[in-house]
This record gives C-alpha cells, sequence and structure tokens, in this order.
C-alpha cells in the first residue's frame, strides 16, 4: 500500500496545486494587456539593439582574422603551397590516379594546381 501511496501522492498534490492556479487566474484588462504587450516589445527591440552592435563590433573583428589568414596562403610561394597540399593529401590517404588508374605525382600536382586556380577563381568573383 505503501508503494501505491508514494506513486499517486505526488500526483494527488499536483492536481491540487493545479485547479489552485486555474481558479486563481483571470483575463487580463485592457490596461493590464497593454503593459505586458509595451514590455515585451521594449524588450525585443533592446535584444535587436544587443544583436545589432555585437555583429557591428564581431565583424570588422572577423575581417582582420581572416584577412591574416588569406595574407598568409598569398605569402606562400606557388611551390610551397603545393608541396604542402600534396603531402596533406597523400597524408590522409586520398588516392588520386589519372584517366588509366595509375597514381602518378605529376597528376596530383596538376590536380592541385587546378584545384587552386578553381578556389582563387572563387573568391575574385565574390568581389
Amino acid at each position: 500500500m505503501d508503494a501505491i501511496d508514494s506513486v499517486f501522492d505526488p500526483l494527488r498534490e499536483f492536481a491540487k496545486d493545479s485547479v489552485r492556479l486555474v481558479k486563481r487566474c483571470h483575463k487580463p484588462d485592457r490596461k493590464e494587456f497593454t503593459k505586458v504587450a509595451f514590455r515585451t516589445a521594449i524588450g525585443f527591440v533592446v535584444m535587436g539593439f544587443v544583436g545589432f552592435f555585437v555583429k557591428l563590433i564581431f565583424i570588422p573583428i572577423n575581417n582582420i582574422i581572416v584577412g591574416s589568414v588569406e595574407k598568409l596562403h598569398c605569402s606562400l610561394n606557388k611551390e610551397t603551397l603545393v608541396r604542402t597540399l600534396k603531402d596533406d593529401i597523400v597524408g590522409k590517404g586520398i588516392r588520386v590516379k589519372n584517366a588509366k588508374g595509375i597514381e602518378d605525382e605529376q597528376f596530383l600536382e596538376s590536380s592541385v594546381l587546378m584545384l587552386l586556380r578553381i578556389k582563387y577563381k572563387k573568391d575574385t568573383n565574390k568581389d
């Protein structure tokens, strides 16, 4: 019997509290409703301004960070960049084969150069 009571007692308490809450609730009058609506609108405006100013502050910071990374890539010469990308491709175990299905070092290098040209065209077309 104690096990059944331990299950149903919290449910009874919840039901009593719920009935008490519903009895105490009332429909807001016009003055109370306009007050709540006005305060909600002010909250939306304040949060909008906060988001706007955070974005306004972080756009230049992001451009500085991204710009420094792009300058780093531009400062590398073509051979170093191709060698780095080739080592990265080979290190990840990606197999690059030519049309005949043969792994070829020269084909890998030309593939990397082609990808760099495509990336460069996409970056320059954004501006």
